[in-house]
């Protein structure tokens, strides 16, 4: 069966029924494509108006049809284009068959041409039919105008000329030009000892056979052929007439020659050539007495150059044998040769390497089979060398006994070079055991697999397409010795997967074994094998241990003892329990995550969450997966420590103690603050309980020095009433040089949650101690109105880098409630900034001054150590009149500065990559990798893969991607994503950028109506969300008008990638990754890059694996 895919113009491949192929190739074309579609080759020359055109060529063909408007002669070759042009004009040709005849070109001179027999070229022959007219002076000298197109140049080769590509393979051919009289005197019909039996001989195509032949070498030009027609042939009284002039092209893949002494060659000669020796004393039919060869070059060998020497099973050359000198058979040997070209001499070259001689005749005429007939040849050995040479050509020489005549043959033009060959099955592709699954690892670090009985798989092709066999083994590394051999697997077509699990008893625990596969087709012959080591595991690691780490703020031991606080920072390291081969420990605190760290960085950072009873569970994993049994740590995280208190029941005096520890850190009271009732007094009935009265914005309360540590982790309380809701104001505050630390207290800000009116209680912490520094926000939903007393609570949480505010809103004399603390949603808030002026109760602080003044009252303040927990301010929120409500340990003193972070893996060390893979998806994902993503992650570092694979995985995940279009919803939307979204992240997953999600969700109808529905409204939403800026009114006149006559995505899209948004859009990629603002250089790079057409994501996988992140972002947990 042939093989379609595999078919050329010149070549024929065919599937045998035995599983192995053959390749035929021909000298001359067999076929032609023709509309995508094959078909006959047809020589024959059409007018189709314009131009006469080969009807169904191998190389493109067009001639001029004497109209002046096309050339004389283009041929076509794989995109090339060679122009060949006349120094004469050309009246109408006559058309016939494969044959145009351009008459009296010149006074007595007609031009011919033909084209081969396999549409691969054409001769064009002057045919001259006097002394007078070769006498013209445009005789003398004929230059040929030659253009070639891109790709090709021309250039002299061998007394002919070439066209060849860049890597200097010729594309389209001319041999040495020829010319020959009309001195042949052979008959056609006849048979004669030199030219055997002519048919239909035709000197406008070629010599017949005897007459003289003179080579005219060729001058070449960068746009010229010129050949000037021997003179002596042209005066000689005994040259007859008409006399041939013969200039060729060819385009074909292959060639073939007679070289020949004394007369030269025929170079892609038509019919058949002689080899041998011709001689005129035998045969007066010889033009001369000279020796002959016939040389053969067959080209498009690739698949045989591209196989096995010993995968050639065999070959055979086979060509016509056409004529011998007489009916005695007499030896005739084919050859081996070097390749050859046009002006190859006589004999062919000096590499002559014998393959095989027959002793035939081929003779019309004779008996016992010995007419003209098919002569084939055993070719193996060539095919052979083909293979080794790794070639796509192979090259045959043809010759007798040259001493005598009597072994004088003829051989035809149409040889063909047939090879059968058996390529051996490829090595298994994919090769993997499953149950457990482990890849195919030579050398370290090998897989640990946890089963003695797992599958072996790979796939086998045949690249001959035939059936394979799978043969599998295991050998012991360590002694080298085979332990098992399968040998009964059946066979499957290619392409197959096949697999075999390994039965019991075969492999040990703890034994270092390599299996190997390998496929084996019907002929019987063996691919390459691979190879793959594992290690056997069958024992779990044992229950690992937990040890508390000393000088943490919170030393978390096991038992009821209380320490810490939540977000108070403890640190735990895992003990293998004395298994050395531990990989990986996993953890769960208190039911949250599981989380994972390789062995080699077994201590970890704890930041609770909750305070109370809390539980650590543990659990380690060997190389094979095996957990251990798990250990559970159960500790006690302690509720945050009233630091100071001041409960502010001081009737007059310019002082209110410090309840917690009396004499210290007490209020110093403004003179013109006054007293009032407090919070017990209005609304429980507690006679004593007063509070400072604010109603002048010099009213306030202060303490000399710092109270708590800004820059960690605090929380700070008031119960407060305020009399108006129209104005920011802070209730208690801790200076800094140009802002406060922290403020709470009421907030007028459009920002404010739904519900709130425009103004919410709220807590703010700066991002600098500098003037106009921006602050971040938490705010309540729980709505603030004037006369309502309410326990309002700030709390920073520096282990989780968040801010929160509650409120639990207790009424008013008149109508007193019984209060419910609300604790808000942490909000990011990273910046450590430390400030260390007094507290201040009644106002804060901006740009070096008092401001935002409390008009009210204020019951009590209390700071604490830690983060408070929901717990303890709901039994606050019950017992507003007491300071140390019964959840509230002992006073203590503030919390000291946080520990520094873990040691960062160092790049190189063994905990780098693990710690790696962790740290991009915590970045980039906003998570911790599932154990399977860490552990097959890390095996693709340790085996050699780049670190920029991983964030480029996690950045082409849909998970990102589903990620960045909620991102982009919640931005511009003010929602979470819903099902229409998954148009867009469907959309990135066919290859659509960020931006042009942007875009679309930016000109939604949605977001117009968002911005208010009009085209004013809409230009300032764009530059409020992608700039960060309120719209100046010419930014409004230049955008407005582009809305209506460009459209909202062209708007959203100039504002979208102006050079201003590309500047956040980079600071916010540096902020996320690297943990900072950009630099000038990064920002200007980065943005350039962008408009360059680089991208988000590329931007995010570039930070990631940079030589910083490596160094200063890249942390165990």
């Amino acid at each position: 069966m042939e093989v379609a895919g595999a078919r050329t113009e010149f070549a024929s491949t065919f599937a045998l029924p035995d599983g192995s192929m053959r390749l035929d190739v021909s000298t001359g074309a067999v076929r032609t494509e023709v509309s995508g579609e094959w078909a006959p080759v047809d020589a024959a020359l059409v007018d189709t108006g314009g131009a006469v055109e080969v009807a169904s060529p191998v190389t493109p063909m067009r001639f001029s049809d004497g109209s002046g408007d096309e050339p004389f002669a283009t041929i076509e070759r794989d995109g090339h284009t060679l122009t060949f042009e006349m120094p004469f004009d050309l009246p109408a040709p006559d058309v016939e068959g494969s044959q145009l005849t351009y008459a009296d070109v010149l006074p007595g001179v007609d031009l011919v041409v033909t084209v081969n027999g396999d549409a691969t070229g054409f001769s064009e022959v002057l045919r001259v039919e006097s002394p007078e007219a070769a006498a013209q002076a445009e005789l003398q000298d004929l230059t040929f105008p030659v253009v070639t197109s891109d790709g090709i140049e021309l250039a002299a080769r061998d007394g002919g000329f070439v066209a060849a590509d860049e890597s200097g393979d010729p594309v389209f051919v001319s041999p040495t030009p020829v010319m020959w009289d009309s001195s042949s005197d052979v008959a056609e019909g006849a048979t004669d000892a030199a030219l055997g039996t002519v048919e239909d001989a035709d000197p406008t195509v070629a010599p017949v056979g005897d007459e003289v032949v003179t080579a005219i070498p060729a001058e070449v030009a960068g746009d010229a052929v010129t050949i000037t027609p021997d003179a002596g042939i042209l005066a000689d009284p005994a040259t007859e007439w008409p006399v041939y002039i013969d200039p060729g092209v060819s385009g074909s893949l292959n060639q073939r020659s007679a070289v020949r002494t004394v007369i030269g060659n025929a170079y892609n000669f038509a019919g058949d050539e002689g080899v041998g020796l011709c001689s005129r004393a035998t045969s007066t039919t010889c033009s001369h007495t000279f020796q002959s060869r016939v040389l053969y070059q067959f080209g498009g060998l690739q698949a045989v150059g591209g196989i096995e020497p010993g995968e050639v099973l065999s070959a055979t050359f086979a060509v016509t044998g056409t004529h011998s000198y007489d009916c005695t058979p007499r030896p005739v040997t084919l050859h081996a040769v070097a390749d050859f070209t046009a002006a190859t001499p006589y004999p062919g070259g000096s590499y002559w390497k014998p393959l095989q001689t027959h002793t035939i005749a081929h003779r019309d005429g004779c008996t016992n089979g010995q007419v003209p007939r098919r002569i084939e040849f055993d070719a193996t050995q060539m095919a052979r060398d083909v293979a080794a040479a790794n070639t796509a050509n192979a090259s045959f020489g043809i010759a007798v006994d040259e001493s005598s005549m009597a072994s004088w043959k003829r051989y035809g033009w149409d040889a063909t070079f047939s090879v059968d060959y058996n390529r051996a099955p490829q090595a298994p592709a994919s090769a993997r055991t499953t149950d457990p699954d482990a890849a195919c690892v030579w050398g370290g670090p090998r897989p640990v697999i946890r089963s003695a009985t797992p599958t072996l798989r790979g796939v086998l092709h045949d690249p001959d397409g035939g059936a394979v066999r799978p043969m599998f083994a295991i050998d012991d590394v360590g002694s080298g010795a085979r332990v098992w051999l399968a040998q009964d697997s059946p066979a499957q077509g290619s392409g197959a997967e096949h697999s075999i699990t390994v039965p019991s008893g075969v492999l040990r625990d703890g034994g270092t074994y390599r299996w190997s596969m390998a496929g084996v087709d019907d002929r019987g012959a063996w691919g390459s094998p691979v190879g793959c080591e594992l290690v056997v595991d069958l024992t779990p690691p044992a229950t690992p241990g937990v040890t508390p780490v000393a000088g943490m703020p919170a030393v978390y031991a096991e038992g009821p003892a209380p320490a810490g606080g939540i977000g108070v920072e403890g640190r735990f390291t895992f003990g293998n329990g004395g298994s050395a081969d531990v990989a990986w420990y996993q953890y769960q605190v208190a039911g949250g995550p599981v989380r994972t760290v390789p062995a080699s960085s077994p201590t970890i950072s704890v930041l609770p969450a909750v305070a109370g009873p809390q539980t650590l569970e543990v659990w380690s994993l060997d190389a094979a997966g095996w957990p251990s049994p798990r250990r559970t740590h159960r500790f006690t995280v302690g509720f945050a420590g009233v630091s100071d208190a001041w409960q502010l029941d001081e009737a007059s005096g310019a002082t209110a103690a410090n309840t917690v520890t009396p004499g210290t850190r007490d209020l110093v009271v403004a003179s013109g603050t006054t007293r009032a009732d407090g919070l017990g007094r209005e609304v429980g009935g507690h006679t004593g309980d007063l509070a400072l009265r604010f109603d002048a914005p010099a009213d306030g309360a202060n303490t000399s020095a710092p109270v708590v540590r800004t820059d960690g982790t605090y929380s700070v309380m008031a119960f407060a009433k305020l009399d108006a809701v129209t104005s920011t104001a802070t209730v208690v505050s801790q200076d800094g040089t140009h802002v406060s630390g922290f403020e709470l207290g009421h907030r007028v800000d459009p920002a404010c949650p739904a519900g709130t009116e425009g103004h919410c209680w709220a807590f703010s912490v700066p991002t600098s101690d500098a003037a106009g520094a921006s602050r971040v926000v938490a705010m309540s939903t729980v709505p603030a109105r004037a006369g309502s007393w309410v326990q309002l609570v700030g709390v920073r949480d520096a282990g989780t880098g968040t801010v929160r505010v509650g409120v639990c809103d207790l009424g008013s004399a008149g109508a007193p409630k019984r209060g419910n603390a609300v604790l808000s949603a942490g909000v990011a808030a990273s910046a450590r900034v430390g400030t260390y002026g007094g507290l201040q109760v009644g106002r804060g602080r901006v740009n070096g001054a008092a401001a935002h003044p409390w008009p009210g009252s204020v019951s009590q303040v209390r700071t604490y150590t830690g983060v408070v927990a929901i717990e303890q301010l709901r039994v606050s929120c019950l017992n507003p009149w007491s300071v140390l409500p019964a959840l509230d340990p002992p006073a203590g003193d503030p919390a000291a500065p946080p520990p520094p972070p873990l040691p960062a893996p160092a790049p190189g060390t063994p905990a780098f990559l693990p710690a790696y893979v962790s740290s991009v998806h915590r970045d980039l994902l906003r998570r911790d990798p599932w154990f399977d993503e860490l552990v097959g992650r890390t095996a693709r570092l340790e085996a050699g893969h780049p670190l920029d694979v991983i964030p480029r995985d996690l950045v082409g995940s849909r998970e990102w991607k589903i990620q960045f279009v909620g991102d982009t919803y919640r931005t511009y939307l003010g929602r979470p994503y819903d099902d229409g979204a998954f148009v867009w992240v469907d959309a990135m997953e066919r290859g659509m950028d960020t931006f042009t999600v942007e875009i679309g969700v930016l000109g939604s109808a949605e977001y117009y109506q968002r911005a208010g529905s009009t085209d004013v409204e809409f230009v300032r939403a764009l530059y409020r969300d992608l700039l960060g800026r309120a719209a100046g009114q010419g930014d409004v006149d230049t955008w407005v008008p582009h809305v209506g006559s460009a459209g909202r995505d062209a708007v959203a899209r100039g504002v979208l990638l102006s050079t201003e948004h590309l500047n956040r859009v980079v600071d916010g990629a540096y902020r996320s990754v690297l943990g900072r603002p950009a630099d000038p250089a990064g920002l200007s790079g980065s943005v350039d890059a962008l408009r360059a057409g680089g991208s988000v994501p590329d931007l995010l996988v570039r930070l990631a694996a940079s030589h910083e992140y490596q160094v200063a972002r890249v942390r165990v947990s």
